[in-house]
């Protein structure tokens, strides 16, 4: 099995693997795939509203709330912005802005009836703000279907109906985006609310489409229009799935590669027993989005799309599995599962090779003389780090005492001449 890589053939590939994950994004988005039982689903794109019905799609909601997130934290605008960002008009805004419409009794709090009642807070105070909302008599009279506290830093939320909850960081909130759907008019159930990436997957292709025409004029000329059209237009629930069968020739190699990782499967136990147990699906879907990728990279407006998964592809996937994601992942799940004393051992020497120290004092360790420690700088933690270097030989304890008091004795250690 090849080693795995480094330098910059390792930056390209972690380059590729990203690529590759976008790549799965926006397929999904396009399409509902099945390759041998593997499934890819997209949502359904947005409707013609009539009148009384919610005028912006999850889709947009994702985008304005993801928009809201990325802005600097405005303590005072945040509830009014919040709530626009989920479809509401502004003249409900104003409405509550003014006071008219707001009854909260929550300082710095903002109660939409039969909604939400939103309060800000200073740093720290979330879990207070939170219980203040929950305890309050206005939230039950006006029967706030959520309330959400944020200081700007931590955000918290509950569902006072549904009894679900959001405890994150407040750059994090827009992944919870469908937990608020409600809010919008959008009554959802617990697949779609928990569906957030393919909401997003659709709206980053909406943008693709936008910015292919500003990249190619000529795409939006009459001859090219309907295949520009047919691309934004496709929806599962009119086209269903496009099935794309494995070429012939993938077949064995496939049961083959599959029972080599069953095999290695059994080799290992836990979290790294796991990882090989799902690499055969892995494959199936990386072997899907590489001959899709493959396929929107050649030129030729005619060029049919993919009616089979060849066997480049796959070998391809599983070349790109076998040689950087296996390795890759052997050596994090192996590290992650070290003993804590083994793991603490492994910090401090790669500190002490980093700045080829010759000799150390754990006083002046835990004081920063080798930079920052973490955990590691327990004294506990430390002393049983060094314990471990000293039985493998790898640093030698000195001991002794300057002068001729009495007392502790010092914790010196001599790093090995072969370590430096």
């Amino acid at each position: 099995m090849p080693q795995p890589p480094n330098g910059a053939a390792a930056t390209r590939r972690c380059g590729l693997i990203m690529a590759i994950r976008l790549a799965c994004i926006g397929v999904a988005s396009r399409h509902a795939i099945d390759v041998e039982g593997v499934r890819l689903h997209a949502p359904l794109a947005k409707a013609a509203h009539p009148p009384n019905l919610p005028t912006m799609n999850p889709v947009e909601i994702e985008e304005a709330v993801s928009n809201l997130a990325r802005e600097p934290f405005d303590r005072a605008e945040f509830p009014f912005q919040f709530l626009a960002a989920f479809d509401n008009p502004d003249t409900t805004i104003r409405r509550l802005r003014s006071g008219q419409t707001n009854q909260s009794d929550i300082p710095g709090g903002v109660l939409q009836r039969n909604n939400i009642h939103i309060a800000t807070c200073g740093l720290g105070e979330v879990d207070a703000t939170l219980k203040a909302l929950r305890e309050s008599p206005k939230t039950a009279s006006a029967k706030a279907k959520f309330i959400l506290a944020t200081d700007g830093e931590t955000f918290q939320a509950e569902d006072l109906n549904g009894g679900g909850t959001v405890a994150c960081a407040y750059s994090e909130f827009p992944d919870h985006f469908g937990f608020f759907l409600p809010l919008a008019g959008i009554t959802t159930v617990k697949e779609i609310r928990e569906s957030s990436f393919d909401v997003k997957a659709t709206g980053r292709l909406n943008r693709l489409y936008v910015q292919l025409l500003k990249e190619n004029p000529d795409w939006a000329t009459a001859e090219r229009q309907h295949d520009m059209n047919h691309f934004a237009s496709l929806e599962l629930s009119e086209a269903g799935p496009i099935v794309l069968p494995l070429d012939t020739a993938v077949h064995e190699w496939m049961h083959l590669w599959n029972a080599d990782m069953h095999e290695r499967a059994s080799q290992h136990e836990g979290i790294v027993a796991g990882w090989f147990g799902k690499m055969p699906g892995v494959a199936l879907r990386l072997s899907l989005v590489l001959q899709h990728l493959w396929w929107a990279s050649e030129k030729g407006a005619d060029k049919a799309p993919p009616s089979s998964v060849s066997s480049a592809a796959y070998e391809a996937a599983t070349t790109l599995i076998d040689s950087y994601a296996a390795p890759m992942a052997l050596r994090t799940m192996n590290a992650s599962q070290l003993p804590e004393d083994e793991q603490d051992a492994r910090v401090l020497l790669r500190l002490l090779i980093a700045r080829r120290t010759e000799r150390f004092n754990l006083r002046e360790v835990r004081r920063g003389s080798l930079g920052a420690l973490g955990a590691l700088a327990s004294g506990r933690r430390l002393e049983a780090a060094c314990r471990l270097l000293s039985d493998a030989c790898l640093v030698r304890h000195l001991g002794g005492r300057a002068g001729t008091t009495a007392g502790r004795p010092r914790s010196d250690f001599e790093v090995n001449p072969l370590v430096r």
